[in-house]
């Protein structure tokens, strides 16, 4: 008789062997949808133990901030962050997302559990300004009922999504990406309309990374998420693509936005 183990294995095998090589229905997917609805596993596993050891750091690294009274996230870079940036299995994804092989990975970020803010429907300010793929990477307590949830098609409103669950919810039905787990990671556009679900996430550890085409200038760093200020000097960010491909300028707020947090403040 076979066992449970074998099934799991077997299942394990056919999502390595789908997501190994993306095809373009996967961008089509992205596209129309803002996200992957399949997580995918991770070429290398190995790494999870280190990534699991940088815990601490951006635990401590975000104490800090919030010591100097300021809403902002620890964008970080390790050894075991550059590893997991070039894992052949997110690389080929995230190259058939954006169409080229020169890549920048930016923002980096490990958090325990899901934050207050992100338990609610919100899209993601510099994926909003400007383009960027975003991966999440189950690393330790991770399941299929602690995935993000998703509002299919929003991402292509480019807003903020209303403050009531009723309002958002009449724009459709929320998916949860399949399949996720420890040594999984799933692709979004973070304009799509996402939460988390906190009564599934407590002891969820998960690594957030963002990619960009290295020819786009470097997204800046927010200084405060909460005043929705940036910095005029780049997040951290580690290349994928040679340096005759890469971009040093670093993006400039779009003016619509300049214009839309104008208007409302005249409005206040």
């Amino acid at each position: 008789m076979l066992s449970a183990g074998f099934f799991h294995a077997t299942l394990c095998k056919i999502r390595a062997k789908r997501c190994r090589r993306p095809d373009i229905e996967t961008a089509d997917q992205y596209r129309a949808l803002g996200f992957v609805a399949q997580a995918c596993p991770l070429a290398d596993t190995s790494i999870l133990p280190a990534l699991l050891a940088d815990e601490p750091v951006f635990t401590s690294a975000l104490a800090s901030l919030r010591a100097e009274g300021r809403n902002a996230v620890p964008y970080l870079e390790t050894d075991a962050i550059r590893r997991v940036a070039q894992d052949s299995a997110i690389v080929s994804v995230v190259e058939t997302i954006l169409g080229t092989q020169d890549l920048v990975m930016w923002g980096a970020n490990i958090r325990r559990s899901t934050p207050n803010q992100a338990s609610a429907w919100h899209v993601d300010l510099e994926s909003l300004l400007w383009p960027t793929v975003t991966v999440g990477i189950g690393l330790e307590g991770c399941t299929q009922e602690s995935a993000t949830w998703c509002l299919p098609g929003t991402h292509r409103l480019r807003q903020a999504p209303p403050l009531t669950d009723a309002e958002v919810l009449s724009h459709g039905e929320p998916e949860q990406i399949a399949g996720f787990g420890d040594g999984y990671f799933y692709t979004f556009d973070a304009r799509v309309w996402h939460r988390g679900d906190p009564t599934t996430s407590q002891e969820r550890v998960m690594l957030f990374i963002h990619y960009q085409r290295a020819s786009a200038p470097r997204i800046p760093m927010m200084e405060d998420y909460i005043l929705q200020t940036f910095s005029t000097d780049a997040a951290p960010f580690f290349t994928l693509a040679t340096q005759e491909g890469l971009s040093t300028g670093v993006a400039k707020i779009p003016w619509w936005y300049r214009w839309q947090r104008w208007t409302s403040r005249i409005r206040a």
